[in-house]
């Protein structure tokens, strides 16, 4: 028999896909109706393994103990887990968007305001020129004033859209010098107080743990020691100060 994870109907075998759900089914379900790995042969428990993961690299609380994350990350890179669950560890935390500094974003916000401002008073000009015949392009009567007219509000809220893009420029502007002194202080914190070693110090060893393993471990600490030390910042700031403090300790070459 085979089951709909999703629906959770059940149906002869030879039926592969649900003709409701439109999705795989699965061997068999768990008491809580979760699909059972095939890889483990065995029910995994999804909850327990989502709560260590949350508490592993989640959100942490700086009283929290280091330790004791270090020590759910142990939990689950022991136990026998199928290669979804294992994909998931490996890029928790870690989707595709990238970070982008505000003083890059504010640089952006500050070419698009001028484009704006540029093709709105330059098209606005040649619809006046139109208008006033001018431009030596033939037009019936009503081409002649709805074109320019249309034409004009257009432009007219390019360049609306171009002075308010300019007023979030200063504001991303001002977000990017306190952006900048926080990186800074941080840089500051990381180069005088972390080393390899004390990134090392309690951490699970195993011989036989990949280079890929080792390093979303160490990640995780790192994570929770800039957590611990600088409170309620950005996730995509956080990760890349995290990554920017990896590559300082195990990849550059001073």
């Amino acid at each position: 028999m085979a089951w709909c994870p999703n629906c959770k109907n059940e149906f002869v075998e030879g039926i592969k896909i649900c003709p409701k759900c439109d999705v795989p089914l699965v061997d068999a379900l768990d008491e809580k109706g979760n699909p059972v790995s095939e890889e483990t042969g065995d029910d995994f428990d999804s909850d327990s393994f989502n709560a260590a993961l949350d508490n592993a690299f989640g959100d942490m609380e700086p009283e929290e103990s280091l330790t004791e994350n270090i020590n759910e990350i142990d939990i689950i890179k022991n136990r026998t887990i199928s290669s979804k669950e294992h994909a998931k560890i490996a890029s928790y935390n870690k989707g595709p968007s990238v970070y982008q500094k505000t003083s890059e974003r504010a640089e952006e916000m500050k070419s698009s305001a001028f484009s704006l401002i540029i093709v709105g008073f330059a098209g606005l000009i040649c619809m006046v020129l139109l208008f006033f015949e001018i431009i030596p392009i033939k037009l019936n009567t009503f081409s002649h004033y709805t074109i320019p007219l249309v034409m004009g509000v257009i432009f007219i809220i390019l360049i609306i859209a171009g002075f308010l893009s300019i007023k979030s420029f200063k504001n991303l502007k001002k977000d990017a010098g306190d952006e900048d002194r926080l990186e800074k202080e941080i840089e500051d914190w990381y180069k005088t107080s972390l080393t390899k070693d004390y990134i090392e110090k309690n951490l699970p060893v195993n011989s036989d743990e990949s280079e890929e393993e080792k390093y979303f471990t160490r990640y995780a600490k790192i994570n929770a020691l800039l957590k611990g030390k600088f409170m309620n910042l950005d996730p995509l700031f956080s990760d890349h100060i995290v990554e920017d403090i990896y590559h300082y300790l195990y990849e550059s070459d001073d």
